[in-house]
């Protein structure tokens, strides 16, 4: 089976099933090119990134070097007690990187993964986040045949729930004091979706609207 995430729409287009909705992107397996370097470096030094997020902005390349190694090794090693499937969103204009995405804790006794993603702030509009998990949870469900995706998120962090809400996950409780942040502990959102309550058509419906109106999402 080929480690390349495909991107749903153009699967789907190739069939004639999706018409008039052309991708915005497409994905490339992690490598640590000059060029994709810089380009992860760009994003990864924005504050408004890290909203969320446990970890600080990069303050030079080399610590984008060492994430991205880190990722890199995950893909070997494994992450989240499971395999780890990584890969790079591309942006299919500007042949830019604008961010990463992934499944990792991949256990196949279970057959269940977690969703991971990280995407630029200068590029969440047009349906571009929803594009890359409508892409990712193809693949979980379709080509790794999983039962079960889940996802872990602050409280909080509205816009990544309702996105996953979109495809039909469901809140199945609050962690407690999963996230330390700003000097306190913060609660945690576990989502998950069952193979046979997974909804794509209406993620379609959104990101023909949201690229109407240039909505962020």
């Amino acid at each position: 089976m080929s480690n390349l995430l495909k991107n749903f729409l153009s699967i789907k287009d190739d069939k004639n099933q999706v018409s008039k909705l052309k991708s915005l992107i497409r994905f490339e397996n992690l490598n640590k090119s000059e060029k994709r370097l810089n380009e992860m470096y760009e994003y990864s030094k924005m504050p408004e990134f890290y909203d969320f997020l446990e970890t600080e902005p990069h303050k030079n390349i080399t610590e984008t070097s060492q994430y991205l190694d880190n990722l890199i090794n995950r893909e070997t090693m494994g992450y989240y007690d499971g395999q780890s499937r990584y890969w790079f969103i591309i942006d299919s204009l500007e042949d830019k990187l604008i961010g990463t995405i992934g499944l990792v804790g991949i256990k196949d006794a279970q057959s269940h993964a977690c969703t991971t993603m990280g995407l630029s702030p200068s590029y969440r509009s047009n349906g571009r986040g929803i594009e890359a998990t409508l892409s990712l949870l193809h693949y979980g469900f379709t080509n790794l045949k999983l039962n079960k995706i889940w996802a872990i998120t602050h409280e909080l962090n509205k816009p990544v729930i309702k996105l996953h809400n979109l495809f039909g996950f469901k809140t199945e409780g609050i962690i407690r004091d999963y996230y330390y942040l700003n000097n306190e502990y913060t609660n945690a959102c576990y989502l998950g979706c069952l193979k046979n309550e997974y909804t794509p058509s209406k993620s379609i419906s959104i990101i023909a609207l949201s690229r109407k109106i240039g909505k962020q999402l």
